[in-house]
């Protein structure tokens, strides 16, 4: 006679084990808040009395600022990328563009 394991005395319950999403919680209504910021902020633009030349200069100053944004908020993501072997030759090559 076997030994019954976790599952199986979940399932003669009537119980299972709940799966933790993939992706947090949080990540869907930011993103989806995040489009909106960004699809209100280009209509403002667009819908503003400008000339074709100061709205191109105000639409790069803004996706420059919301990019810049978006690099700070997210986390380091070094601790879960299987890339990450690769930081080190990175910041090799960035430090040398630099120069």
């Amino acid at each position: 006679m076997k030994t019954p394991t976790t599952e199986d005395m979940l399932r003669s319950l009537g119980l299972m084990r709940i799966e933790e999403p993939a992706v947090p919680t949080w990540v869907a209504p930011a993103a989806m808040f995040g489009a909106g910021v960004a699809a209100g902020a280009a209509a403002a633009l667009l819908v503003a009395p400008k000339s074709g030349k100061e709205l191109r200069k105000d639409l790069s100053a803004k996706a420059s600022d919301l990019g810049e944004t978006v690099v700070n908020a997210l986390p380091d993501m070094s601790a879960v990328n299987p890339f990450s072997r690769t930081a080190p030759y990175l910041q090799d090559v960035q430090e040398i563009e630099a120069k």
